[in-house]
């Protein structure tokens, strides 16, 4: 969580004082779901370190480490699997080719090497998210509305959902073509917007949105310099 936060720091391009940067840091590890991922040893956390480091290296136009590090993260695709999605699809329309011959190469790797050691390892796999997905008890927007309004709340849940997958696609078809920052800023919705889509998830999943509350804090900072006082509060 700590290196994180760093890489945050880092492709942000922001050097916040000893007393912010110490409050942010403290703030990830022990906030409610930094702490309930590290008490479950929830593997997020890698993901969280691993989609940061992608945004630092599509920064540094790194774009075959972003490539691996993006296949890395593949593991936690209901997380970060429409962040993924839109570096992807970013990286097609500014044409930056690099990036996809490491992420496809390293995913083959991975799987190559997953049936290698363990060869019946997928059928068993499919069926644990079939029954995650039709029994599990994920917090979604439909089912957070149906507990308070049961007669319509699921359906009320889906619109809010639906309404808000639509705003995401016009953000994505607004970042295109412009530049790094707009891609940043983006890419930090992308990720905050995600547990609000419908998706199954888990809150101890949640500890991955320190990457675009440090990118809310960051732009505080910049257009309030007297506002450090805001950021620790």
């Amino acid at each position: 969580i700590v290196c994180t936060v760093f890489l945050c720091f880092r492709f942000l391009q922001w050097k916040p004082n000893p007393v912010v940067g110490g409050g942010i840091i403290l703030f990830s590890i022990f906030s409610v779901h930094g702490l309930w991922a590290v008490i479950l040893g929830n593997a997020v956390i890698l993901a969280g370190l691993l989609i940061a480091g992608v945004i630092l290296a599509l920064r540094e136009e790194q774009d075959e480490l972003a490539g691996i590090l993006l296949a890395l993260s593949t593991f936690k695709f209901l997380t970060i699997g429409i962040f993924l999605i839109f570096i992807l699809l970013w990286a097609v329309i500014k044409r930056r080719k690099r990036l996809f011959f490491p992420f496809v190469m390293t995913l083959g790797i991975l799987i190559v090497l997953s049936f290698f050691f363990f060869s019946n390892w997928f059928l068993p796999y499919a069926r644990a998210i079939f029954t995650n997905l039709k029994f599990g008890d994920w917090l979604t927007p439909a089912k957070l509305f149906k507990d308070e309004l049961p007669n319509f709340g699921e359906k009320l849940g889906w619109i809010f959902s639906g309404l808000l997958a639509i705003v995401l696609v016009m953000e994505w078809w607004l970042a295109a073509k412009k530049d790094f920052v707009r891609m940043l800023w983006t890419a930090a919705l992308t990720l905050a917007i995600t547990p609000l889509l419908g998706l199954p998830t888990y809150p101890q999943n949640y500890i991955v949105l320190i990457i675009p509350l440090i990118i809310a804090l960051s732009i505080i900072s910049y257009r309030w310099r007297s506002s450090d006082k805001i950021v620790i509060n």
